[in-house]
């Protein structure tokens, strides 16, 4: 369902006042034109890469493990070429012996436009997720939309913006280190706009 006929608890991504729900934005990333995608078969991780846009996509990604406390960066760049109109197989090998109950096996485009993916091999319960600190690095206006760059030195799951503005993105998880841009529209600076983590809540960051 894409929307609701009266407000009430449903299944459907916005609700009757066209409010993006909390699914919105996960069904969102899944139809991203452009999308890296991790599968782990038989202890090896496979790649593919989607492209819908018109273009070849010639692009360099670093590929590897990561810890979710950000002091291990075991990745290395490798270049990546999606055919336009395209769903190919753009690496694989074995998975590494890592520790992927404090850390995860991830590909981070060099352009930020393009979203990492990371492979989550054991449940979400069973991790060991570190406090989040997330932080803004920058906030500035265009018209009547927020551009806000924010980022965490450690792994940070759920991060959301709270409101009913419509975000570029939200409810989010970030890569140690990831600088991620998120365009907030009907918000300015200093008026009550509110920034904040699913996971262990400890305070608020005011735009």
């Amino acid at each position: 369902m894409y929307n609701d006929a009266w407000g009430e608890v449903g299944w459907s991504i916005i609700d009757y006042y066209l409010r993006r729900k909390i699914s919105f934005y996960g069904v969102k990333r899944a139809f991203e034109p452009v999308k890296l995608i991790l599968r782990e078969v038989d202890k090896n991780v496979i790649i593919t890469g989607c492209n819908d846009s018109n273009e070849d996509l010639n692009f360099t990604a670093k590929i590897g493990y990561i810890s979710f406390d950000g002091k291990i960066n075991e990745t290395t760049p490798i270049e990546i070429l999606l055919p336009k109109h395209s769903r190919v197989e753009v690496f694989s090998s074995s998975l590494s012996d890592n520790d992927y109950k404090n850390g995860i096996f991830a590909i981070i485009p060099d352009d930020e436009a393009l979203s990492p993916a990371y492979l989550r091999v054991h449940d979400k319960r069973n991790l060991n997720l570190p406090k989040p600190d997330v932080k803004i690095i920058s906030t500035h206006t265009d018209n009547d939309t927020t551009i806000v760059k924010i980022t965490s030195p450690v792994f940070a799951n759920g991060v959301y913006f709270k409101g009913n503005e419509k975000c570029s993105d939200n409810y989010f998880d970030l890569l140690p280190g990831q600088v991620k841009t998120v365009k907030i529209e009907g918000i300015i600076p200093n008026t009550g706009g509110r920034f904040c983590c699913v996971a262990n809540i400890k305070g608020v960051i005011k735009l």
